[in-house]
């Protein structure tokens, strides 16, 4: 791994424990602004923007060092969040994102634990179904979705929309 991942891995580390202690004292909605990269929770290099895949593997970096801290709900209500306030093609691409790179580590056997995909799944369904006529409205909206089904179902065997 490089240097710059590394040092970007434990910056987003720090972020994961800050935000963490947020959730545990009753803010469900804590996660939402590390995995979208908010503020001072964006997690990037030379402005190339915020990097949610290391995020992630930080929210399961610090779930390997403390299991009991409940990393693995935060970060599964944060995602869940997420896909309740995606009214856009583009913050729904973000939660796809997200959930597929995820799903990418638990099936390469990279992840510390495995999220609560049906779950998570019926929420992201829920919206694309709610925002369907407004999205459809999006410039390029059917070939967009239709590579997300298609990569669900080949990567996954997951029914998404």
């Amino acid at each position: 791994m490089s240097d710059i991942i590394e040092s970007m891995e434990k910056e987003a580390m720090g972020l994961v424990k800050i935000v963490n202690k947020e959730y545990l004292s009753g803010k469900k909605i804590a996660y939402f602004v590390v995995l979208v990269g908010m503020g001072p929770y964006k997690v990037e290099h030379a402005g190339n923007g915020h990097n949610s895949n290391v995020v992630v593997r930080a929210i399961h970096k610090c779930y390997r060092e403390d299991s009991s801290q409940q990393y693995d709900k935060g970060f599964q209500d944060g995602l869940i969040y997420m896909a309740g306030v995606a009214n856009k093609v583009e913050a729904m691409s973000i939660v796809l994102d997200i959930f597929f790179y995820e799903l990418k580590l638990e099936k390469e056997g990279n992840a510390a634990f495995s999220i609560e995909r049906g779950r998570i799944l019926n929420h992201i369904n829920e919206k694309i179904r709610e925002k369907n006529e407004e999205f459809s409205q999006s410039k390029g909206y059917e070939d967009w979705i239709t590579r997300y089904k298609k990569y669900a179902k080949e990567k996954y065997g997951i029914l998404l929309g």
